[in-house]
């Protein structure tokens, strides 16, 4: 039975693991779009990948990151990003962020709001985000 519990535990020390923390989402009307910030921390050994990422409060959901080309900000869609171990990807306002686009309601200050980040190895991390105005 020990021998079971060991191997048991150590499946699960080296199992991906992907930890969400300090996760928001910015105040909009219905129909409009925002944007969800996390900072996302990889606490495995081994590098995981970002590759999707969903919410039932939006029509589309879709990672960006803010760039800047001659002298004119944007945004555009950035694909997968890699996160390697130990490291957090900073998920935030003029950086990589998640963009919400068409909100089904609207989002007020203080309500909770579900997204789900989906990653290479961690799977489906589901999380709630409080609603705010700005950065508090």
């Amino acid at each position: 039975m020990l021998y079971f519990l060991s191997i048991l535990l150590l499946f699960f020390q080296t199992g991906a693991k992907i930890t969400v923390e300090n996760q928001w989402i910015r105040s909009a009307g219905k129909g409009m779009n925002t944007a969800f910030f996390a900072d996302v921390k990889n606490m495995s050994s081994n590098a995981d990948t970002l590759y999707k990422v969903t919410s039932p409060l939006a029509k589309l959901v879709q990672v960006h990151e803010t760039f800047e080309e001659n002298g004119m900000m944007g945004m555009r869609e950035a694909g997968n990003l890699e996160i390697k171990p130990g490291e957090t990807l900073k998920l935030k306002p003029r950086s990589f962020h998640v963009m919400l686009i068409g909100l089904k309601k609207e989002l007020k200050r203080d309500q909770i709001g579900e997204v789900t980040l989906y990653f290479k190895h961690a799977g489906a991390v589901k999380v709630k985000a409080r609603v705010k105005n700005k950065i508090e």
